[in-house]
């Protein structure tokens, strides 16, 4: 981050008014793409609520077919940068550390994947976090060939064909992360471009921990369960979370190893 800084001729001291201008940015752009879809912005004070059933009554009322369906906003902790002292080496340097900041909620119904958000932290290193379910993009495949199932919730309690249905969720394995995650960052945080030279262009690679579907015994028996599949994108490299660890170099394409 220290380098960052000095490329852009920025001195550690001056960090805070320089992340406060770079903040200001990102709430602007975010604010602007809600404008430009002419989707309602709603700020959350409640951490109870559910993001994701509030956006599902949205997209209901509003009848939305496709895209945008809102932006949220909401103060959470974060980890991010602050200037401390050092007081043996009389210097100051830059420290990530727990604080608490803004977090962007870009809520869409995706023509692939259905349902699903970006979550962008207004403060460096302005993580985003891109999170989809499985099952509806599963469901979505299986609409459009044709292939009865029926589902509860979020789960499929009934497919016709078990084997059709693992050979669409196979075809999840081959999509080209990079070019589907990278535009969702340019929808999303457009300002990107200005930080890419602390890590580089967006995403090179990512392979995801292989999805299956599974017989669940334990309450309904007949229940097939899909994995979510969720991505962080940490300095602009893709981090696929929580069903699997990864091992990865700034400079090179993410390995994803099951544990």
């Amino acid at each position: 981050m220290e380098r960052y800084l000095c490329s852009c001729r920025v001195l550690i001291k001056e960090f805070k008014h320089f992340a406060e201008s770079m903040t200001a940015k990102v709430k602007a752009a975010a604010y602007r793409s809600a404008a430009a879809a002419k989707r309602p912005t709603q700020y959350l004070s409640s951490p109870k609520l559910s993001k994701e059933d509030y956006a599902r009554q949205i997209a209901f009322e509003d009848r939305i077919k496709q895209g945008l369906i809102v932006l949220f906003s909401a103060k959470e902790p974060c980890y991010s940068y602050s200037v401390r002292g050092d007081r043996a080496s009389k210097e100051i340097h830059l420290v990530i550390e727990p604080r608490m900041c803004t977090h962007f909620y870009h809520y869409f119904l995706h023509a692939d994947f259905g349902l699903m958000h970006v979550r962008v932290q207004s403060w460096f290193p302005f993580t985003v976090e891109v999170c989809l379910n499985g099952r509806e993009w599963l469901a979505r495949q299986m609409d459009r060939v044709g292939l009865k199932y029926r589902q509860a919730d979020n789960c499929f309690i009934k497919l016709k064909d078990a084997a059709a249905a693992q050979a669409l969720l196979d075809e999840q394995l081959h999509t080209d992360w990079a070019q589907v995650l990278n535009a969702l960052l340019d929808q999303c945080h457009p300002l990107h471009s200005e930080i890419a030279p602390l890590w580089g262009r967006a995403i090179t690679g990512v392979r995801p921990k292989a999805s299956t579907l599974r017989t669940c015994f334990l309450k309904m028996p007949g229940v097939w369960l899909l994995f979510t599949h969720s991505f962080y994108i940490m300095g602009l490299v893709v981090l696929p979370v929580p069903t699997c660890c990864a091992s990865w170099a700034s400079a090179g394409p993410l390995d994803v190893r099951v544990k």
